[in-house]
């Protein structure tokens, strides 16, 4: 929605009303994206230490993990950067918090700016399958 005092501005500047239009459908809007192109990328881990497939994702460009957990698996979303793989973490208020740790069935988009990050899903304790989904 416009404000009137917004509108007024606008249109004393030159602007016109098909102008103003596109700009307020724009804002806030979801960035729209075409296909990737980049297939995707399934399978399913059994046991402690054990480790999905590599999936890099194209930088940029927001990709999704599904993971099914059947039994009490845990499993990790982790990135090889700088010769090593970890879980990615947010700091919030003083505390570092891991993401995409699972115990539990879940579906979370991430993004990766970097070119050429790999990601994959390692299962960390407990027993059971952790079935896992890449996509973008």
């Amino acid at each position: 929605m416009i404000h009137k005092h917004s509108l007024a501005r606008a249109l004393a500047c030159g602007l016109t009303l098909a102008a103003l239009a596109t700009q307020a459908h724009a804002v806030g809007e979801a960035p729209a994206y075409s296909p990737s192109g980049k297939g995707g990328l399934s399978g399913a881990i059994i046991g402690v230490g054990a480790d999905g497939q590599t999936f890099t994702p194209i930088s940029g460009r927001p990709f999704n993990v599904v993971v099914t957990i059947a039994g009490t698996e845990t499993c990790q979303v982790e990135r090889y950067l700088n010769g090593a793989w970890s879980v990615t973490t947010v700091s919030a208020g003083g505390s570092t918090i891991p993401m995409g740790v699972y115990s539990a069935s879940a579906s979370e988009t991430f993004l990766e700016p970097q070119y050429g990050v790999p990601y994959r899903l390692n299962a960390t304790s407990g027993t059971g399958t952790c079935n896992y989904g890449f996509s973008q």
